[in-house]
């Protein structure tokens, strides 16, 4: 909980500040108005010999990725965790329908319901008069009771 006034306003800018140093951090930003460091051009010295990928591969029309052996196409991975015996439950879901459910079924009704809330605050975004700061979602109170 962010104290009001002024002193929530300074502690809100400060947070905003320093995510914005560890983003550009990150990124290796130059500060604006300052040139960055001169890269040498793609296969001349200096550039490692590195080439963009297009340069080196770029399917044609057409063209795709190989389908797999036996003719069954892939599942696509998601990105995330889901939790061990459980479908719903961690980043995203592996259900292919609402039914869906896992060994977990307990848990995983409960992951679901969770996941199904309406009322939800996502990370880093500000909603119903309240900022949430933190790296997970924030739900209703009446969806954690369920």
């Amino acid at each position: 909980v962010w104290p009001r006034g002024a002193e929530g306003g300074r502690a809100m800018r400060a947070v905003a500040l320093r995510l914005l140093f560890l983003l550009a951090a990150a990124r290796g930003a130059e500060s604006p108005g300052q040139p960055g460091p001169a890269r040498a051009p793609v296969g001349s010295p200096g550039s490692g010999g590195r080439r963009p990928l297009g340069a080196t591969w770029a399917p044609g029309r057409g063209q795709g990725r190989p389908e797999p052996a036996g003719g069954a196409a892939r599942r696509r991975a998601k990105r995330g965790f889901t939790y061990p015996g459980t479908l719903w439950c961690g980043a995203g879901s592996n259900a292919d329908s609402y039914e869906q459910l896992g060994e977990h079924r307990g848990t995983d009704k409960c992951c679901r319901e969770h996941d199904h809330c309406q009322h939800v605050i996502h990370p880093f975004t500000y909603q119903y008069g309240y900022r949430n700061l933190r790296w997970h979602t924030v739900s209703h109170c009446a969806c954690d009771r369920r």
